[in-house]
């Protein structure tokens, strides 16, 4: 057999299954991605079904999966296509809801440690109305706004820590708007932790026992990685970056942030790339992808997705997205960094 990959976005890992989609298809590994199996499809409308048919045409109408967590390990719950889908495993793959959005496409879907689902509101929002964290406790069936937020554009994300399991979430993009803020599990006791200009308008972050990760996500600014501890609650700049960061991960006791290329005067690369991080905040690059040549406004800017859910394994699995090996997923075994099917060039 040849190595493990994916044609097509892998998605979640939940122990020893990997989660995947290609179209509006959902497939499954059961031997750490040498072979899928697909287990559902999603009811779209026709038109839907059309624009997703095709790599760049999902690109163009958005139309693809974007996230999925397996829940009470009987229950997929997948965000895609401007909709939330829930399917029972245990009931012969039955649809139980088809909830539409709010906003468009949230950029982070959390599961919590009691399988409570979270995301925040990401929309346009040129007026600055309201935006809420919507829950779910019943698997994706019935949402409810957990807290509201006034005075930001949109949420970037909505995290759990680990550690202490009090909930964090993301903002942006004005200086004012942007900031990292926490509140306790019942979203009580909601305040900033970290504010002021761009360098504090992130999406991602990581949690270690004394630390809190995160990268800046802004075209306007050169970008950084950063750390700070619990206590101090003050920003540490790790290193440089070449564009904002939009997605992240930890396997065992390092982290993985990827950047994007988007339209910027101040970072200019072309290149989406992964950079690892340590507990110690050691940084380096690990591989970088060239953004293709279709534009980026249209057919979305150049990153690499990486898979929920790899905690405790040694393997890395990511998705380029708009770059060479467009939608293509790969894994890579960290013990052996060699054996890697990855380009830098």
């Amino acid at each position: 057999m040849g190595k493990p990959s994916f044609r097509g976005i892998v998605h979640h890992r939940e122990g020893d299954v990997l989660w995947a989609s290609r179209r509006e298809v959902i497939f499954r590994s059961q031997d750490a991605g040498l072979s899928w199996q697909p287990v559902l499809s999603l009811p779209l409308p026709r038109l839907s079904l059309l624009k997703g048919q095709i790599s760049l045409s999902r690109r163009l109408f958005r139309m693809m999966v974007n996230h999925l967590h397996w829940v009470e390990n009987r229950y997929l719950v997948v965000m895609g296509f401007g909709r939330i889908f829930t399917y029972d495993f245990h009931q012969g793959r039955t649809l139980i809801a088809n909830n539409l959005l709010q906003g468009k496409r949230p950029l982070v879907f959390c599961k919590t440690s009691n399988g409570r689902l979270l995301y925040g509101e990401y929309r346009g929002n040129p007026e600055r109305s309201a935006v809420s964290v919507w829950g779910s406790a019943d698997a994706g069936r019935t949402w409810a706004a957990q807290c509201t937020l006034e005075g930001v554009r949109h949420i970037h994300g909505v995290f759990e820590d680990p550690f202490e399991k009090d909930i964090w979430i993301t903002t942006g993009d004005t200086d004012d708007e942007s900031a990292i803020w926490k509140c306790q599990s019942d979203f009580s006791g909601l305040h900033k932790v970290i504010e002021g200009g761009q360098q504090a308008r992130a999406i991602t972050l990581q949690f270690t026992q004394e630390k809190v990760f995160y990268g800046s996500d802004t075209p306007l600014e050169e970008n950084f990685l950063y750390s700070f501890d619990r206590k101090q609650l003050e920003p540490h700049q790790l290193a440089a970056v070449d564009g904002s960061v939009f997605h992240s991960c930890r396997i065992g006791d390092h982290m993985f942030f990827s950047t994007a290329c988007e339209p910027s005067k101040v970072n200019r690369s072309g290149r989406a790339s992964i950079y690892r991080v340590n507990a110690d905040g050691q940084c380096d690059l690990l591989v970088s992808y060239a953004k293709d040549i279709w534009p980026m406004k249209l057919f979305q800017y150049g990153q690499i997705f990486l898979a929920t859910g790899q905690e405790h394994t040694a393997e890395l699995w990511l998705t380029p997205f708009a770059t060479r090996n467009d939608q293509k997923s790969f894994s890579w075994d960290l013990n052996n960094e060699k054996g890697g099917a990855f380009e830098t060039k």
